[in-house]
């Protein structure tokens, strides 16, 4: 089947002249479909996990989204600029072209969604699912996703949608563009290029400054990301006011260095790498080099201009569309994904995406296949229902009412409504409690909270998601380095307190964890650690203090919530509100304990202090002489995902610490000023 672009369709089909007077038209360049294939295959693979002797094919895919952006803001500018200067540009017709490339594909890739979501997803994620299908409707999606990045957001695989931040992004930067080049045109022409010039060079020093400030947002959000379109936009008014492309004797050379720029960072880049940032330079500069000089007959414009490169060029946009959900629908039944798995679900995304470009992209973009009186109708009709369905998905937490009763049981989520740095009073006259650690430690925060009133201390919570606070500098720890030192210096210097100290340990001593855990894997990673856990646990009772450290805790293979809602669609619905009456979900006590031996004998040996008291949460929720640990009884569980407890779980585990520092005499006898303390 042979690729060509519809008629009428300038640049690889995202952009359409839709019968403009006097407008300049852009002559289609095969090469930029070229580039278009290079960008989205980057971004299919990189989502494919591929590994070639466990190290990722192509770690710096991700990439693939900046390529799409330049072009984008070049093919945008382009576009606008000539009609501006035509005297022919129209708002609402720009704003027509964009709703006909972009809403049609997007429908139907979330009507697909849709039965899938229903019935994959768990109440808890599908309320999460729908959120985002609104914020992909009104293109809010960056936002979303940055608001959500977060710990409890869950995996970011099982986010079907999670693709959709850069066509909201980019509709973003489509709202700005024309009514920014408008108001230049009018009040400022002559001044169009140096401030486009300015605003590049403040978001790129913004996102250079944002990558280690603010990742998430830097990564997200189109103040860091909009210097990436600038690049584009720059392109396309520097052609325009020097009357075209000029061939030059370097042509060839900068076409393929601009090309090795690209294909470079896919390799040699990764997640590790600050992104966007001052090193984004590279792939975005090459994908200007290519737009700029890329000649037909040389190598490298031949090559991208080639039917193959087209082709997949001119699917992209579906492709991208398609490539995700099926991978993130995949990954929920499959969470061990294989090389054989990822390449056939790639094949279906690329007949899905030749399906929806010819039957959906190419008749939607045509005004005679589709008129506007039918268009415009068919569009909102299907834009109100969905945003219906995904309001009515939302306000009832995914239809938890489906569920009666184990609704309650769905909503159940941790620690993630209490997620901030200091919780409670800073001061009470028998001084304070310092909860440390993990989101392990904050699913502890409210039961501690009361616990310490009781008492008279006051609780003062430094936890973060995924950093443990440890005393170590020979294992770096990427996104929380600066928080666990602020958080070591302030305890050092605190008056003599309570800590209570909780990690999901395992985490950072387990290698296979290291692509959820972003830092630098040593080769001694486990025994590393295991030296400076003592050793921040001996600083601090020098220092005056006294810890409880909560033992490793229950774990279970796979997410309890998705186990219930198996459990619970293979039962009839009149039968559900009685179902977990007689339902006991258990582990295997041995297993409990193998998983983590070496933390607890670390901790059992730092025990044997006067000043460390150690719980064993496997002592409140585990029978050894049967061999097996209870996840719940009836409706009350104690693991809400895999790893953490819920607020059941942890008010035993509350109750033990308060009823072990009873026992050791711990609230009737402050911790000891450091002074007096021995060295």
């Amino acid at each position: 089947m042979r690729f060509r672009p519809a008629v009428g369709v300038q640049a690889g089909g995202d952009l359409l002249r839709d019968g403009m007077q006097n407008t300049s038209p852009l002559k289609y360049r095969p090469e930029i479909d070229g580039l278009r294939a290079l960008a989205v295959s980057a971004v299919v693979i990189y989502h494919a996990e591929f590994t070639l002797q466990a190290a990722p094919v192509l770690a710096g895919g991700y990439l693939g989204v900046d390529i799409f952006f330049v072009i984008s803001g070049y093919l945008i500018t382009s576009i606008i600029l000539r009609e501006l200067a035509a005297g022919g540009f129209s708002l609402l017709t720009f704003y027509h072209r964009r709703a006909r490339r972009i809403l049609p594909a997007l429908f139907l890739v979330l009507a697909v969604c849709a039965p899938f979501a229903w019935r994959l997803m768990t109440p808890d994620q599908l309320e999460s699912f729908s959120g985002s299908a609104i914020s992909a409707l009104t293109f809010w999606s960056n936002f979303w996703f940055w608001s959500e990045d977060s710990y409890w957001a869950g995996p970011s695989e099982l986010k079907p949608l999670l693709h959709t931040w850069t066509l909201s992004l980019e509709e973003q930067f489509y709202i700005i563009c024309p009514l920014f080049l408008m108001a230049t045109w009018r009040l400022a022409k002559d001044r169009i290029l140096p401030i486009m010039v300015v605003l590049f060079v403040a978001s790129l020093g913004l996102a250079q400054y944002g990558s280690s400030a603010f990742p998430d947002a830097n990564f997200f959000l189109l103040p860091t990301r909009a210097w990436e379109l600038l690049a584009g936009a720059i392109l396309a008014k520097v052609e325009l006011s020097v009357g075209g492309r000029p061939a030059g004797r370097w042509d060839a050379v900068l076409t393929a260095l601009g090309a090795v720029m690209i294909v470079g960072p896919f390799v040699a880049f990764d997640q590790g790498t600050p992104h966007p940032s001052l090193l984004t330079l590279v792939p975005v500069v090459g994908t200007c080099l290519v737009i700029r000089f890329a000649r037909p007959g040389e190598p490298t414009t031949a090559l991208l201009s080639s039917r193959a490169f087209v082709g997949v060029g001119l699917i992209s946009y579906s492709l991208y569309l398609w490539h995700y959900p099926i991978f993130s629908f995949w990954k929920m039944t499959h969470p061990e994904n294989s090389a054989f798995d990822a390449s056939i679900l790639i094949v279906l995304a690329v007949l899905l995406s030749i399906l929806s470009y010819f039957l959906i992209e190419r008749p939607a973009r045509s005004r005679i296949a589709v008129p506007t009186s039918a268009f415009v109708p068919a569009i909102s009709v299907t834009f109100l229902v969905f945003l219906t369905l995904g309001v009515a998905s939302y306000v009832s937490h995914g239809f938890a009412f489906r569920y009666g009763s184990l609704a309650e049981v769905f909503k159940e989520t941790g620690a993630q409504e209490m997620y901030a740095s200091v919780f409670g009073a800073k001061s009470k006259p028998n001084g304070r409690i310092f909860l440390v650690g993990d989101s392990h430690a904050a699913v502890l925060t409210r039961e501690l909270s009361e616990m310490a009133e009781r008492h008279n201390y006051a609780l003062d919570r430094r936890v973060s998601g995924s950093c443990p606070v440890v005393d170590v500098e020979s294992v770096k720890f990427d996104d929380c380095d600066a928080y666990r030192t602020e958080t070591l210096k302030l305890i050092e210097e605190a008056p003599p307190a309570l800590i209570v100290y909780a990690l999901h340990w395992r985490k950072y001593q387990d290698q296979s964890g290291r692509k959820k855990f972003r830092g630098t894997v040593t080769p001694h990673k486990g025994e590393t650690l295991r030296a400076a856990y003592a050793k921040t646990f001996a600083n601090w009772i020098r220092a005056g203090h006294r810890i409880v450290v909560i033992l490793p805790g229950m774990e279970t293979e796979r997410n309890v919530k998705e186990q219930l809602k198996e459990l619970v669609d293979a039962v009839p619905y009149a039968e559900r509100e009685n179902f977990l009456a007689n339902l006991k979900m258990q582990v295997a006590y041995a297993q409990q304990l193998a998983r983590a031996d070496w933390e607890r004998d670390m901790i059992s040996a730092e025990a044997e202090s006067e000043d460390l008291q150690a719980i064993d949460p496997l002592d409140l929720f585990c029978n050894p002489s049967q061999g097996i640990c209870t996840v719940n009884e009836g409706t009350t569980f104690y693991i809400t995902d895999k790893t953490h407890y819920s607020r059941a779980a942890a008010k035993r585990i509350v109750q033990r610490i308060e009823d072990v520092l009873s026992d050791a005499d711990w609230w009737a006898s402050a911790p000891q000023d450091k002074n007096t303390r021995r060295p």
